[in-house]
């Protein structure tokens, strides 16, 4: 029986001591593990902390507080002349004639501890710093492409003239496409869905691959493996509320507007079949196109090549062309566009221009 009260008197000194040392609150952040772990180790540890806690907000009104001893004396031997709160006595007091019976107390007991619990885990959550996202920018220069490995093992390819911003914890994946284009290869994490943002786009995936291209007018959002869903971003603007997602699966590609007009019904485009093929070209340097707008193709050159090459006439730019092009060989497209019937190709010191030729 000594041994069991020598037992009990400890944890009482080591429940009077956490509730001195948690009414610092550098100290409570600092050790919060700490006192968590020495209240999972017993029932006994609660029991004895809120009798501390009771004690403390019962001799609240005292000029001058009582010394931790007799605080731990008093939550030991508590007796009616202790006025109870809300009923409950600590469980180290030797129940007397009209006190509840210990077999009565233990629902009202097990109550107590369950609340204590609940509040403990409040007071965790709020008095534990929070785990801060890893952000980290990278930047590609005009003409070169780059390839980033993320912490969770998925895959970034930046395109020429990109930008993109990463921020990762322990609860989110979160790119944000600032310009530019870039192909993403996403590893698995059912737990931390992966989502891109582009202006007011934003596509959430799980595992797969996927190519976003962030120009003037819209958002290209391309599936090479797997499912992806889109929507608009509603923290962007521009649209009076979101449309909803589209699911996009391998080979589907799907345009986002960057500006939304008012009398537009959707901000969403219908999905289209797209050549995966021509997608994926970029990250081995090549231009794929199947009659594509030549206009379009050009656009393209001007991301990787020097000098800068210009259409003036609308008609030439819409005409439409197929092939294969390395992306830093711009004399053979252009040798390619020679080839055209009615086009002449001008040079100039800073530029290359397009003519369409009637004659």
């Amino acid at each position: 029986m000594e041994i069991k009260g020598q037992a009990s008197a400890d944890i009482s000194q080591q429940a009077a001591a956490w509730f001195v040392a948690n009414q610092n609150p550098d100290e409570a952040r600092a050790r919060a593990q700490e006192f968590l772990a020495w209240l999972r180790r017993s029932p006994e540890h609660v029991q004895e902390y809120l009798a501390v806690a009771q004690l403390a907000r019962a001799l609240g009104d005292c000029a001058e507080a009582p010394p931790i001893e007799q605080l731990v004396r008093e939550a030991g031997t508590a007796t009616e002349n202790v006025v109870p709160l809300h009923g409950f006595r600590p469980p180290s007091a030797a129940p007397q004639r009209g006190q509840w019976s210990r077999r009565r107390a233990l629902p009202a007991l097990a109550a107590s501890f369950i609340v204590a619990i609940i509040g403990l885990a409040v007071w965790f959550s709020s008095a534990i710093p929070r785990p801060q996202a890893s952000v980290a920018q990278y930047i590609t220069r005009h003409g070169e492409q780059r390839s980033l490995k993320l912490p969770d093992g998925s895959m970034i390819h930046l395109n020429s003239d990109s930008e993109v911003k990463v921020g990762f914890d322990t609860t989110q994946r979160r790119v944000e496409l600032l310009a530019g284009q870039a192909l993403f290869d996403v590893e698995k994490d059912p737990g931390r869905p992966f989502k891109v943002i582009a202006g007011r786009t934003e596509v959430v995936a799980v595992g797969t691959q996927f190519e976003v291209y962030r120009r003037g007018d819209a958002t290209l959002v391309t599936v090479v493996e797997g499912e992806v869903a889109v929507s608009a971003n509603p923290l962007a603007g521009g649209a009076s509320e979101s449309p909803g997602k589209v699911a996009l699966v391998a080979g589907q590609r799907l345009r986002v507007p960057q500006v939304v007009d008012a009398a537009a019904s959707e901000s969403i485009e219908v999905p289209e079949i797209v050549n995966v093929r021509e997608t994926i070209a970029w990250p081995r340097l090549q231009i794929v196109v199947d009659s594509r707008p030549l206009g379009e193709v050009v656009q393209e050159f001007n991301r990787h090549a020097t000098p800068t090459i210009v259409i003036d006439d609308p008609g030439l730019a819409g005409r439409r062309i197929s092939g294969v092009f390395d992306v830093h060989d711009g004399d053979n497209f252009l040798e390619f566009i020679r080839r055209m019937d009615h086009v002449v190709v001008a040079t100039y010191e800073d530029s290359v221009r397009l003519i369409l030729d009637n004659n």
